[in-house]
């Protein structure tokens, strides 16, 4: 008795492994979601913790300031503190690239402000410690 192709391709699909619970993953989507939260404001210091000193900022801006920016930390912090939005984050992918990198790519949706976009966060291990080294947002249609 011949088999359909698509039961075929089935009985493979669930013979692959589940993909595996990673602390590490999950761990890191809760820090990058703690950045959202307008209490970590509160909290300068433990925010700042959680990005690297030669961390790079492609900041969203075309349609609230005129067009993207690159910045670091420094030219930031310039600017003043940044605004208590509340945000939904979900849609989450992630990638490793390495053991000690991660990308963190998201959907990001304004709930007390009228935006919309896509953000990217790009974490690396430094001395035992896990450091976002770079982070992109973009107005999404």
């Amino acid at each position: 008795m011949p088999i359909c192709p698509s039961l075929l391709l089935l009985l493979l699909l669930a013979a692959l492994p589940a993909r595996a619970f990673d602390p590490t993953e999950e761990e890191l989507i809760r820090l990058e979601t703690s950045k959202w939260d307008p209490a970590s404001l509160l909290h300068p210091l433990e925010l700042m913790s959680l990005f690297s000193d030669d961390m790079l900022s492609i900041d969203y801006g075309t349609d609230l300031q005129g067009g993207a920016e690159r910045r670091n930390w420094a030219q930031i912090l310039a600017f003043g503190q940044p605004p208590s939005w509340k945000m939904k984050l979900d849609a989450w992918k992630v990638v490793r690239p390495t053991a000690d990198t991660v990308i963190l790519s998201y959907r990001v949706t304004g709930i007390s402000v009228e935006w919309k976009g896509y953000a990217t966060s790009v974490w690396a291990r430094r001395d035992g410690k896990w450091k976002t080294v770079f982070y992109q947002a973009s107005s999404a249609k």
